[in-house]
Order: structure tokens, then sequence, then C-alpha cells
């Protein structure tokens, strides 16, 4: 089997959640990308993968005990509780 760059491409940016951009929930994106760096707009990082991103929505999600913020050596994450 041949692949383009063109079909690889499309097929990460398929992957995180970027093209298309889908209305999956902050939780389903998180778990799609295994976990999101906390540090910076964490917000941001979801929103850009949500049809109708809605701000806080990830510190909403964290409240519900829905997503754990984690810390390993020097990276700080936000990762889902379910898988």
């Amino acid at each position: 089997m041949t692949l383009t760059w063109r079909q690889a491409l499309g097929w990460r940016l398929g992957q995180h959640f970027l093209d298309p951009v889908g209305s999956a929930p902050v939780e389903d994106v998180v778990r799609r990308l295994v976990a999101v760096p906390a540090a910076g707009r964490t917000d941001l990082a979801v929103g850009a993968r949500q049809i109708d991103p809605r701000l806080g929505e990830v510190t909403d999600a964290r409240s519900r005990d829905d997503l754990l913020r984690a810390r390993k050596r020097v990276a700080v994450g936000v990762v889902p509780l379910t898988g």
C-alpha cells in the first residue's frame, strides 16, 4: 500500500479532531489526544477541535471529576479518568 503525504496528513488531522472539527465533548477530545498540556490555554487546545467550544469547559469537566490534572516529571497534563 502506498500513501501520499497528503493522505498521511489528512489521517493525522482527523486523528487530532482538526479536520473535520467535530462536536465531541471535552472528555472525548482529551481521550482521543491521550492528554492535553495543562500549561497555557487548555481550553484553546480543546476548543480548536470542537465546532461549538465553550470557555471554561475543561475546568468544568475537572470539577465534575471527568478529567484529572496529572503530573509526571516536569510535564503537567489533563487526562480523562474513564477509558
